[in-house]
């Protein structure tokens, strides 16, 4: 629609977010507060847990209160206002259950609706952690790139070096091919794209670094006590 000077009047946009985000409670309240600030008409906040338990309010403060938030898993968090029968209406979703895990389409008069964009994206934005802790589409992305990269190692040993391939070389690309498709198949369970850091998923968030922490810190523990090891077999000349 456009008025007499030529302008558009209205806008429709629907923007995704990908990567791994840790959701607050302060960012729910800021997303909300943007949202109320764009339109009062029908708020509703709605949370779906395990089980295909949903509770809504258009008091969020009320939800955060409630004892599911503590004793359940959320599966996803739904902010609305208004409907698409209205001039303005804004719906953001935070899901755990399919990708992308963050959804927002706005409709309403052309610079409230970018306004609201921006005020919206750069809270969300704030809680992206794109590399750490990694969603389980960035470690099968890391996964993936060292398989393409053992694959090209493949080719240049058969038909450029004309030599077989070494077993460690094969074992290695069997399973940087299985460990992408374990965490393909069974990843958003292992390494969600969301994590709700309050009440019940804190707990669980809170576990799932200490595992990593364990792990990693682990890992890099051992590679320094075998680079000690060798410069130290090196200097005795054993």
């Amino acid at each position: 629609m456009t008025s007499g000077a030529g302008m558009v009047d209205a806008i429709q946009i629907k923007k995704q977010y990908r990567g791994h985000f840790l959701i607050d409670e302060r960012l729910i309240q800021q997303v909300q507060k943007h949202v109320l600030q764009f339109s009062h008409k029908s708020f509703r906040a709605t949370f779906e847990f395990k089980g295909e338990r949903t509770i809504s309010s258009n008091d969020i403060d009320a939800i955060f209160c409630d004892s599911y938030i503590a004793n359940s898993a959320i599966t996803s968090l739904e902010l609305e206002v208004g409907d698409f029968t209205d001039s303005a209406k804004c719906r953001v979703l935070f899901t755990n259950t399919y990708n992308p895990p963050i959804q927002v389409e706005i409709k309403g008069s052309r610079d409230a609706s970018i306004s609201l964009e921006n005020s919206i994206s750069n809270e969300i934005t704030g809680a992206a952690s794109f590399l750490w802790p990694p969603s389980h589409n960035v470690i099968s992305g890391w996964f993936t790139g060292i398989a393409l990269v053992l694959s090209i190692c493949f080719v240049m040993f058969v038909f450029y070096a004309s030599k077989s391939v070494p077993f460690w070389l094969l074992l290695l690309f069997l399973a940087m091919n299985a460990v992408s498709f374990a965490i393909g198949v069974f990843g958003q369970k292992l390494l969600p794209s969301i994590d709700f850091d309050f009440g019940y998923g804190r707990r669980v968030y809170g576990r799932r670094m200490r595992v990593f922490k364990f792990i990693f810190g682990g890992v890099g523990f051992a590679i320094l006590i075998g680079v000690i090891g060798n410069l130290v077999s090196k200097q005795v000349g054993i």
